[in-house]
């Protein structure tokens, strides 16, 4: 991915790339495995979280809607998971709820 000066921000070595916010970006390596990662990076290419989450959903709120080992929580723009992975389903918040 380049800006739009033409930098690369980030590699071409990525199987999946899913805006998920204004200014971040959820990436996986390899979309063809049946236990595929995510990552959560910002538009600069900074790596916020570690490749650990089965989805990232998009941003609503201020939280992203993740899963990770088959539950579900929330991470915020900066990748701190804020809500526990404790959850058998999770969906965006809309209205505080």
């Amino acid at each position: 991915m380049f800006n739009t000066n033409g930098k690369q921000i980030i590699e071409a070595k990525y199987g999946s790339l899913d805006f998920v916010g204004d200014s971040l970006i959820a990436l996986s390596y390899n979309i063809y495995v049946e236990d595929v990662k995510h990552a959560l990076f910002n538009i600069e290419g900074k790596q916020l979280t570690e490749f650990k989450y089965s989805n990232i959903d998009k941003i609503s709120e201020g939280l992203l809607a993740a899963s990770k080992n088959n539950l579900y929580g929330f991470i915020d723009k900066y990748g701190m998971e804020i809500l526990p992975f404790k959850f058998d389903y999770a969906s965006n918040f809309l209205n505080g709820y």
